[in-house]
């Protein structure tokens, strides 16, 4: 997990690097292992780094080998390893080893089409230093957000919605029809948000913003697919299943650092848990929260899952959260949410 956050505009004295590294700051939690920030006048994009692949190079904003394409980007990439060989095939050179820098080679040598090529969850922008566009896209199903706001000649974007409304020229005016959505529904449907002035990308979907002639566009890449009517039997079903979701396991097992599971003892956690001790070479570990109040404490089924497993497994009790608690997670919703769990 990392923040992004980005300022496009030809009014330079819209922002300062102060400001916007300030602003950049607000989303520290989601990065503490390296912060960047690029500026060149007309674009700012900073970065808060969660270091997981090439862990000394793949620090952010990166440029291109060109110098002409800027990143910051907020996610993993999973087959970025089988793109790297195709992208080396055709003549890229890179720097590093990141899934980062496939990126930037896969939009340099693709365009906007290399979103089709990605396998993983991600939120990037990428600043054209000779177009003066940027370009920046979400993944097929929302894992990584992705916030905007579009005003007065100016392109904002961030990971979170404190990090763009802590910058000082940013409206801060409520959405009625988002609240009436909220006291329907008990959460704001993606792309609006509790903000007038601030929208969501939609999974699925890219955008490119041209501050010269202050034009945003947003198009869909990618939606769900609709079913299909091929028929098959129970056990054809299951291995297809079990196939998929092996191979979904493995490629998630990638990373420079040891790689754990977050485990509930629920079917979701239980099952990707005992995918991925068949496929390690090493021990796995598993990490799993509770309560001292046993009315809300369900750290059991976790811990015989672990058992059964044979994991390495690490518990961590929680008292009732206290005022100051409730303030903390309420501020990382960003906006009104009525899910207690």
């Amino acid at each position: 997990m990392c923040g992004i956050a980005g300022c496009i505009s030809i009014k330079s004295n819209q922002i300062t690097d102060q400001s916007f590294g300030e602003s950049l700051d607000m989303m520290s939690h989601r990065g503490p292992d390296a912060r960047g920030v690029w500026s060149d006048g007309i674009a700012h994009l900073g970065n808060r780094r969660l270091s997981i692949i090439d862990l000394p190079g793949g620090n952010q904003p990166m440029e291109d080998e060109t110098k002409r394409y800027v990143i910051t980007f907020n996610g993993a990439i999973y087959n970025f390893k089988e793109l790297r060989a195709e992208l080396e095939s055709k003549g890229a050179k890179f720097q590093t080893h990141s899934d980062t820098e496939v990126i930037l080679e896969g939009f340099r040598l693709y365009g906007f089409r290399c979103v089709n090529k990605f396998n993983g969850m991600f939120a990037f922008a990428i600043w054209d230093k000779k177009k003066q566009t940027l370009f920046a896209a979400r993944d097929r199903l929302g894992v990584k957000p992705f916030y905007f706001s579009h005003e007065n000649s100016r392109f904002t974007f961030a990971s979170e919605i404190k990090s763009i409304i802590s910058m000082p020229f940013q409206e801060r005016n409520l959405d009625w029809n988002s609240l009436a959505y909220y006291l329907s529904f008990g959460y704001i449907p993606s792309p609006h948000s509790i903000f007038a002035k601030m929208r969501k990308l939609l999974p699925g979907q890219f955008l490119t913003y041209s501050p010269q002639l202050d034009k945003l566009q947003i198009e869909t890449y990618w939606s769900l697919p609709s079913a299909s009517d091929n028929e098959c039997t129970k056990e054809e079903a299951e291995a297809e299943v079990l196939e998929k979701l092996t191979g979904a396991t493995r490629l998630r097992m990638v990373g420079d650092v040891p790689v754990g599971t977050f485990l509930s003892g629920g079917l979701d956690s239980s099952i990707t848990t005992a995918l991925m001790c068949c496929l390690a070479n090493e021990e796995v570990h598993t990490f799993s929260i509770g309560f001292r109040d046993k009315g809300f404490d369900e750290s059991s089924y976790a811990r015989k899952v672990s058992q059964e497993l044979g994991t390495v497994h690490h518990e961590l009790k929680l008292d009732a959260p206290d005022t100051g608690t409730l303030e903390q997670i309420i501020c990382q919703f960003d906006e009104p949410l009525s899910d207690r769990a």
